[in-house]
């Protein structure tokens, strides 16, 4: 079966330094396009200075029927150094989603650039 990661919140797009921070992911058939229930699955969320870096911080994590929630507090954001900006100036660290199914086998859930701001 193949899934499709959908972002749900409205602030995933860009992680402000100091404040807290959270955002939903929605996992769907491509088939179907129904929503896949989760019932059983934990979620591992990390954030990577960059792909196959060190970690900077473990995201709490919730999984209910087809929604995973992934929070940082204020305290963890404010501790983050400001990264540099690449080469269009965007200022980004790495997260990687890793989802363990009800049998105990992992699955990635998917990884990209999360923006941080000051």
């Amino acid at each position: 079966m193949a899934t499709t990661l959908s972002l749900t919140s409205a602030n995933q797009a860009a992680l402000t330094r100091g404040a807290d921070y959270s955002f939903g992911i929605s996992l769907s058939d491509e088939t179907t396009g129904s929503a896949i229930n989760l019932t059983g699955y934990t979620a591992s969320i990390v954030l990577l200075r960059a792909p196959g870096a060190d970690l900077l911080a473990t995201f709490s994590t919730t999984v209910t029927n087809s929604l995973i929630t992934a929070s940082l507090g204020h305290a963890v954001t404010a501790a983050l150094s400001l990264p540099l900006a690449d080469s269009a100036g965007l200022r980004a660290y790495w997260v990687k989603i890793l989802l363990t199914r009800p049998d105990g086998s992992v699955i990635s859930g998917g990884e990209g650039p999360l923006e941080i701001l000051p």
